[in-house]
This record gives C-alpha cells, sequence and structure tokens, in this order.
C-alpha cells in the first residue's frame, strides 16, 4: 500500500483511520476518503483548542495536495463531535506526532 494508506475497503470504497481509545471508551473508526493523501503533522507546540487543531490540519491537507472535497470531509468529521473527537478525525487523517521527538 502507498503513503499513508491503512486496508481499504473494497466493499464501501472507504479507508479507516485508526484512533487510539482513551482507557474506558472504545476507540472509533473514522471513515476518511479513498483518495485522501495523509499529511504529517506535529500537534506538540501547537495550541490546543479545537479550531486550531482544525486549521492547522486543514492547511497540512491543502499543501499536501488533497481536494477540497477532502477538506472538507474532515472539516465536517471532525467539528462532528467533542474534543476527543476532532483529535481521533486529526489522527485519522494525518500521520500525526503525538509527542516531541
Amino acid at each position: 500500500m502507498g503513503r499513508g494508506q491503512q486496508g481499504a475497503s473494497a466493499a464501501e470504497g472507504i479507508l479507516y483511520g485508526k484512533t487510539p481509545a482513551r482507557s474506558g471508551t472504545k476507540a472509533e473508526k473514522i471513515k476518511v476518503p479513498k483518495d485522501l493523501i495523509r499529511p504529517e503533522v506535529q500537534l506538540v507546540g501547537i495550541d490546543g483548542n479545537a479550531m486550531s487543531i482544525i486549521a492547522v490540519v486543514r492547511k497540512a491537507l491543502q499543501k499536501e495536495g488533497n481536494s477540497l472535497d477532502v477538506i472538507n470531509a474532515f472539516t465536517e468529521e471532525a467539528m462532528s463531535g467533542d474534543y476527543d473527537h476532532v483529535l481521533q478525525a486529526a489522527l485519522a487523517y494525518t500521520e500525526t506526532a503525538l509527542y516531541a521527538e
């Protein structure tokens, strides 16, 4: 599989991002577009506000050459839940560094 692909579902034509679960909760499977090009994003050191995270990921998706449909799909997904869901969507749509190296 190419860069950023994590396993395609042939029946639905989608990819599923892997998201970590907090203790006591189930990980959600977030549907991502099959034409998604996952940018590398480091969330350490940025403003942890949900809207700031969404803006950083949107900019990275655009810079990586993703279509407006992919960028809007991320935004819609990220904004469809709580703060944890924003983080899960960011992880599903990017190659994300959670800790400083």
